[in-house]
């Protein structure tokens, strides 16, 4: 059988996936997601032998399934007139509307249903990473920075780049001297560090410490992540937790509170 058009034309040719790269628009995953929500409701969560088979409507009548072309259709329409900008929309932005769409309709059981399958792959993206996905909700929600450009939060990557740069404009023409010397005994562990230094100046060592970031080999100041860029030029003292000096001056107490 042919399957309903879903799509009268294309919002944008990109969405926005979860670790930040673009993939190209395609209204079918919105109208499977959608289907497996109907059929969940309509047969009371039993199994769908057809939950991967568009010829067969993903298991579901033609009147439901009519129904989710008209749902596709107002995420489109959606899309078409709210998300017109330079960044195209993320998935969960379009996971929203689908949502929303879904409840204009009616379907407020489905639409539950929708947001129960959603909450079920958030769950399992977590559990994909041998460390729970911890580490990547700590960065996102303490450390990543709102961009106004992208319209959403950076991602790891682009927050190392973006520390990385502060560095590498501050130290990254410094200097090296004196390097270390050429003849360094075999079992002296300063030989591993040799690379870093034996070269003119810091840029070098910078980039290669930030690829070990990258690699989460190696962490940062958790404060430099957080800071970053203008903040820290503009104020050092938020690239540290804490900080002493010694009770010695009367200014001391004014710097103290």
């Amino acid at each position: 059988m042919s399957r309903i058009p879903t799509a009268k034309s294309k919002p944008t040719p990109w969405v926005i996936k979860r670790d930040g790269r673009r993939a190209a628009w395609d209204s079918s995953r919105i109208e499977r997601a959608v289907a497996l929500a109907f059929f969940d409701v309509r047969h009371h969560a039993a199994p769908n032998p057809h939950r991967n088979d568009p010829t067969r409507r993903y298991g579901l009548n033609e009147e439901d399934f009519a129904q989710i072309g008209a749902i596709v259709q107002r995420v489109i329409d959606q899309l078409e007139g709210g998300f017109r900008r330079t960044c195209p929309p993320t998935v969960e932005e379009i996971q929203d509307l689908v949502e929303k769409s879904i409840a204009d309709c009616g379907q407020w059981e489905v639409a539950r249903s929708f947001i129960l399958y959603r909450q079920k792959k958030a769950e399992l993206r977590i559990t994909h990473y041998p460390d729970n996905g911890m580490s990547d909700f700590i960065a996102a929600s303490k450390y990543a920075r709102y961009r106004p450009d992208l319209k959403r939060r950076e991602l790891f990557h682009e927050a190392v780049e973006r520390v990385e740069a502060m560095h590498s404009a501050k130290f990254g023409h410094y200097p090296l001297q004196p390097r270390l010397p050429l003849e360094i005994p075999p079992d002296d562990v300063a030989r591993k560090t040799a690379p870093f230094f034996d070269r003119e100046n810091l840029s070098g060592c910078i980039r290669e410490a930030f690829a070990a970031v990258r690699e989460k080999r190696i962490l940062p100041s958790m404060r430099s992540l957080q800071f970053g860029g203008e903040a820290i030029t503009a104020a050092h003292a938020r690239m540290f937790n804490c900080c002493f000096s010694p009770v010695d001056r009367p200014a001391f107490f004014r710097e103290y509170f």
